[in-house]
């Protein structure tokens, strides 16, 4: 198949995907759609509002009434699969408002309309319902029409489209030749690995990739990279899946660079909540190429715009980079690199394809939705890419199992051995004879530990798990850990829920401000953040739920982000009937690879974790 047709087919099967899930969806209950992630429901929101109206396609409202500029939604748990640039419904009676996710943070979400929704958005202010609204998942084929565009664009390019194919096909002849590129005067050095790979990506032609695992400073090593292409001149795009993975890029530049006419952010106000208060950064809503060369304020010898791929088809008309720079490139899809592709001339890809992928359709017959950009430009050419060997997050007990299951030993721990929680003291009046194991948990010497129990319990959920996991959070907090320095992750929704609720119970008072601060959530939502401690509860107590979805819970990417999120210990916690039974579905023949290799992942994590049991029955005598 020719590339520009497999690249439309690609679209038309997410289209069909997408109307066929939302086809689904319509005919779920509020509670069903809240339970599957696709809806929030009882949520409070404060309006922000424009004074007088936004645009000329706005007109004048009745007395009292205003357009809606930001609404700020407020909400105990987030638990719904909205992400930054997701269509939504606010509702609330009559009211029902189409919007677009511009934050999505655990315990809040920062609504906005878009230009086309704007005359639509209004309500009076003094009768604005503050409580009682819900958010609800909106159709749309906008993703769809915005790839499209730039289908057309390289229908009328076609030399452009054919450079594409020939790097996506695996046929690309170029090879990166490093740059000769100074040193910086002053700050932190790069390291070696992240002195080559900069300038394997200056020089590169016409791609280069980054593999950046767990805490080896990818950004630090992104703000340099920008740093030397500015310094030549150019124009650089710095992208990305989400907002604030480019804010954190930006704030990387900035510090290196220090210029604002040469750091741009493209994007809305709460799209710039992470860019630093002192950063050099200059922030825009829009920038098309011709307003760029009429502001007098932007430089003309090199810059940075940081801005999402769907900025290139409206707020980045007429642009032509020369560099783009694509951070978690292993979250975005072939598609939507493709457009990044057909505006720039040269691709820098930064990521780590041992963690995890993108959401996209499966089990096509179409290879642009097999794998993210970067797994797929990694598998065709594996000599173009650099790899961060030094980690600053993991310390040597931490980081041996990842670097052993997922790096082949090619990572190098900067980061010193701590182990306070040695000297912590048991409270013992919020001790329980039913958990005598927190106290082994928190003072054990290991940094790492897997737990495992016997409770067997409800399916995607298990109470023992997220009470023992508020028993061991309450004792940390009461030896001095900050909630902000502690995260409990987990694979399912239904889990989170369950370990908030122990946590009202035993931990938090109600409303209290410090819920707000421990993180608590899927591991999908921890990917690029760190944490002093972290407690993975697998809440597989059912063994027959864990074999009706083993696709997604046997994802060794999934494992990889979970244990590489900890600065000081990580916790496992975990059924130990579930590692028996993985051992027999290794012994299955008719299991597909990709799922045989997740499982003995987790088989090569149970060899090499320091183990701590609860004394179990083996599993012939519970099951015969």
């Amino acid at each position: 198949m020719e590339f520009l047709d497999c690249y439309k087919e690609a679209l038309e099967i997410q289209l069909q995907r997408q109307q066929e899930e939302n086809e689904e969806l319509s005919k779920a209950s509020l509670d069903e759609r809240e339970a599957r992630g696709y809806s929030l429901l009882n949520v409070s929101v404060r309006f922000e509002f424009y004074n007088g109206e936004p645009d000329p396609y706005c007109a004048p409202l009745p007395d009292g009434m205003r357009y809606i500029k930001y609404a700020y939604v407020s909400c105990r748990e987030n638990y719904s699969k909205f992400r930054e640039s997701s269509m939504v419904f606010l509702k609330h009676g009559s009211y029902c408002f189409p919007l677009e996710v511009m934050v999505d943070a655990p315990d809040r979400m920062v609504l906005a309309p878009s230009d086309f929704d704007r005359k639509v958005c209004f309500i009076d202010p003094d009768s604005a319902p503050e409580n009682n609204w819900t958010v609800d998942d909106r159709p749309t084929d906008i993703t769809y029409k915005l790839l499209l565009s730039t289908w057309d664009f390289l229908n009328s390019h076609p030399d452009k489209a054919a450079a594409i194919a020939e790097v996506l096909e695996g046929r690309s002849p170029q090879q990166s030749a490093p740059a000769s590129i100074a040193a910086p005067m002053t700050g932190r050095q790069p390291n070696p690995s992240q002195q080559e790979a900069i300038a394997r990506a200056v020089g590169c032609e016409p791609f280069h990739l980054i593999q950046g695992p767990p805490g080896t400073g990818k950004t630090f090593t992104i703000g340099h990279i920008c740093r030397h292409l500015i310094a030549a001149g150019c124009k650089v795009l710095v992208t990305g899946p989400t907002h604030t993975a480019i804010n954190n890029c930006l704030n990387a530049v900035a510090r290196v660079v220090n210029d604002d006419s040469k750091v741009v952010k493209l994007g809305k106000a709460p799209q710039a909540a992470e860019l630093d208060a002192d950063a050099a950064v200059t922030r825009k809503t829009r920038l098309p190429y011709n307003t760029y060369l009429r502001t007098s304020t932007l430089s003309k010898e090199g810059i940075v715009i940081g801005a999402t791929p769907y900025a290139l088809a409206n707020g980045l008309a007429g642009w032509d980079f020369d560099y783009a720079v694509v951070d978690e490139s292993s979250q975005l899809s072939i598609p939507q690199a493709v457009t990044v592709m057909a505006h720039s001339d040269r691709v820098v890809f930064v990521g780590d394809h041992k963690q995890l992928d993108p959401i996209i359709p499966r089990d096509t017959d179409n290879w642009m939705l097999e794998h993210s950009i970067f797994q797929h430009m990694v598998k065709r050419y594996p000599g173009e890419c650099s790899l961060l060997r030094e980690s600053y997050r993991l310390n040597e007990n931490l980081i041996r199992i990842p670097n052993e299951l997922f790096y082949h030993n090619e990572l190098v721990s900067c980061a010193p051995v701590e182990m306070p929680f040695v000297h912590y003291q048991m409270q013992e009046r919020y001790m329980s004879e039913a958990y005598p194991e927190v106290a082994e948990l928190i003072q054990h010497a290991s940094n790492e530990l897997l737990y495992l129990h016997e409770e067997f319990d409800a399916q995607g959920r298990s109470p023992y798990e997220a009470e023992l996991t508020a028993r061991l959070i309450l004792q940390l907090m009461l030896n001095k850990v900050k909630p902000q320095e502690i995260a409990v992750v987990t694979p399912y929704r239904a889990q989170v829920r369950e370990v908030k609720l122990y946590l009202s119970r035993w931990v938090f008072k109600k409303d209290s401000p410090l819920e707000k601060l421990l993180f608590v959530d899927t591991v999908d939502r921890m990917q690029g953040q760190e944490k002093e401690y972290i407690i993975y509860t697998l809440a597989n107590s059912n063994p027959e739920s864990v074999e009706r979805r083993m696709d997604f819970f046997f994802s060794p990417n999934r494992l990889n982000v979970a244990i590489t999120r900890a600065r000081t210990k990580c916790i496992v916690i975990g059924n130990y009937l579930l590692f028996d039974l993985c051992r027999q579905w290794l012994e299955d023949p008719s299991r597909p690879a990709e799922m045989r290799e997740g499982i003995q992942a987790y088989v090569d994590f149970y060899d090499r974790s320091t183990r701590l049991t609860q004394q179990v029955q083996r599993a012939e005598d519970i099951f015969g």
